[in-house]
């Protein structure tokens, strides 16, 4: 897996049967949707994103010591 905040690449095959991929996709779709109506974690972005004479930011000098946020959970319902 690659890991970035923006996007996941996924470089593997799924190792499940898929009814069972598709409800773990369509679970996380739901949870990504609900984070994204709550902005919690979700940022928008105003643009123009760059501007032409400015330098590209240095990943090491404004991300690299930035805490990661709380993980998206998904709560389950101990009845069902």
């Amino acid at each position: 897996y690659h890991i970035t905040g923006a996007i996941t690449f996924v470089d593997e095959i799924s190792w499940v049967i898929e009814p069972v991929f598709v409800v773990q996709w369509g679970a996380m779709w739901i949870m990504m949707r609900r984070e994204k109506r709550d902005r919690r974690n979700f940022k928008r972005m105003r643009f123009p994103p760059f501007d032409g004479d400015e330098p590209p930011l240095d990943y090491a000098d404004n991300i690299l010591d930035v805490e990661p946020l709380e993980a998206i959970q998904l709560q389950l319902d101990p009845d069902e």
